[in-house]
């Protein structure tokens, strides 16, 4: 396959491949909830994190330090979906007195397809967190997007030997076509030759007939030349003979008598 048949075939799998990425995405950031139909999957995904249970924590060494009472820390006091902090351990303190926990603050925006994690809430006057609990949703979005980006990579598959398909039988019947055209032409020329070479021979044949017609005709013109000079000839042989003939003599007159005639 040439550049230019491959050229295409590459924007139109580029193009295909950028449409599903922008699908995709569009489908993680929520922004066609509204055209996608609620699926179990989806409801489990958008259900509310399980409430961790209220555990209580008792930091004795904490207390004595500080004298204050223990804070019972459960989860039920942050929001579903908010933001949490994640848990820093500082370097102990002079005194003896216990680690505290330095919270982080940071924010977690939920996605409806994509994965809810809840964070650990802080206690930053104990010593201990309360454990995070997380969910993790289905990932029907990327699997879609994924499904997407393989069917149009089938398409362009399929496009591609098609035209390569389509391609191969031009190509075969272009061959077809010269070599048929190749053959005429040559009988052509064959016929045109055969019938060169009989007019040739008849021209030939005619011109050796009119040299035959004219050597005929130069040899009666001088068999009659001949018989012409032989003919003469034979006149000019019988004239000295009828030359040399005598004359016959002139019969005589009688002798008139002058007186007579003055009579007369």
């Amino acid at each position: 396959m040439s550049a230019e048949h491959k050229r295409p075939l590459f924007a139109f799998v580029m193009v295909s491949v950028l449409c599903a990425v922008m699908l995709g995405h569009a489908i993680r950031t929520d922004a066609l909830v509204g055209l996608l139909a609620r699926t179990p999957e989806r409801v489990s995904a958008q259900a509310p994190a399980p409430v961790a249970p209220e555990r209580r924590v008792e930091s004795p060494s904490a207390s004595a330090a500080t004298g204050r009472e223990p804070v019972a820390v459960t989860a039920a006091s942050a929001e579903v979906a908010t933001s949490t902090a994640r848990a820093v351990r500082a370097p102990a303190a002079a005194g003896g007195a216990d680690r505290e926990l330095v919270a982080a603050p940071t924010t977690t925006v939920t996605s409806t397809p994509a994965t809810t994690v809840v964070e650990p809430v802080v206690d930053t006057e104990g010593s201990t967190v309360v454990e995070p609990v997380s969910t993790t949703a289905t990932t029907t979005a990327s699997t879609t997007a994924t499904e997407a980006a393989d069917t149009a990579a089938e398409k362009a598959t399929d496009k591609a030997q098609d035209a390569a398909d389509r391609a191969a039988t031009k190509a075969e019947k272009a061959a077809d076509r010269a070599a048929d055209k190749a053959a005429k032409d040559a009988a052509k020329a064959a016929e045109k030759a055969a019938i060169d070479a009989e007019t040739a021979a008849r021209q030939a044949t005619k011109t050796a007939e009119k040299i035959a017609r004219a050597q005929a005709r130069a040899a009666e013109k001088a068999a009659k030349d001949a018989a012409k000079a032989a003919a003469k000839g034979a006149k000019h042989e019988e004239s000295p003979t009828s030359a040399t003939t005598t004359t016959p003599a002139l019969p005589a007159v009688p002798a008139t008598d002058p007186g007579s005639s003055e009579k007369d």
